[in-house]
């Protein structure tokens, strides 16, 4: 079963501080250590900046 994160719930609809992608990588890294599946779910996100892909996504990398 994949952990499934609602990036509205857990951060806003505005996904654009380095913190709150910190917060999201947080929760995603230690399923993917785990070997789990992790969906992230942006249905109502109203933006998403750079800082925030780079501290979540980017560090996955």
């Amino acid at each position: 079963m994949a952990l499934r994160i609602y990036l509205e719930k857990t951060v806003g609809e505005n996904c654009s501080s380095i913190d709150d992608g910190i917060k999201v990588l947080h929760l995603i890294s230690p399923e993917l250590v785990k070997g789990a599946s992790v969906e992230v779910d942006f249905k109502g996100v109203n933006s998403l900046l750079t800082p925030f892909l780079n501290a979540c996504f980017g560090e996955l990398l």
